[in-house]
């Protein structure tokens, strides 16, 4: 069955809350994450506090990297915080640097899954490089301010309206 370019394929409610058993189940073994909104509040300087354990529970059957259009001065210092990989400006849905975090991991794409916060960038392009999705929605996504968050969330909103996607929340 082909996927919709803009639905995950499963919805938690925080990165943290992800069985990594059910990854392994389905033959992922890499992950390529986003960093704001997924790993750490917006252009906060350090990780939630639950991400340092659940990357360490993740280190022993997934390899992992940060896939971010941030820049680097962003990116480098979070990364290096966490012990991962990254890429920056990474122009996300666009999938040559979904490829090349598969290159880096060293995986095929069908063994990676991409986790973020944003149907637009992370899920696209997740999809768009045939990898597996995951959308990590918290209620504190709702509370974002600026018009162009909100507009981009509501949009959001009414993308995952239009399909069946498995919720784990």
């Amino acid at each position: 069955m082909k996927k919709k370019i803009f639905l995950p394929d499963i919805i938690y409610r925080h990165v943290w809350d992800i069985d990594l058993r059910d990854l392994l189940r389905i033959g992922i073994s890499g992950l390529i994450l986003d960093i704001d909104n997924t790993l750490a509040v917006a252009d906060h300087p350090d990780p939630y506090e639950e991400v340092s354990a659940w990357l360490a529970a993740a280190a022993d059957n997934f390899s992992a990297i940060i896939l971010s259009n941030n820049k680097l001065g962003r990116v480098a210092p979070f990364a290096k915080k966490l012990g991962l990989k990254y890429i920056h400006m990474a122009l996300k849905p666009i999938p040559f640097n979904f490829f090349k975090a598969a290159k880096i991991l060293g995986k095929p794409p069908e063994q990676l899954a991409v986790i973020g916060d944003q149907l637009f960038t992370d899920i696209a392009g997740g999809n768009l490089s045939n990898m597996y999705t995951v959308l990590v929605s918290s209620p504190e996504l709702e509370k974002e301010s600026g018009v162009f968050s909100r507009a981009k969330r509501w949009l959001e909103k009414k993308a995952l309206s239009s399909g069946d996607v498995p919720r784990a929340l």
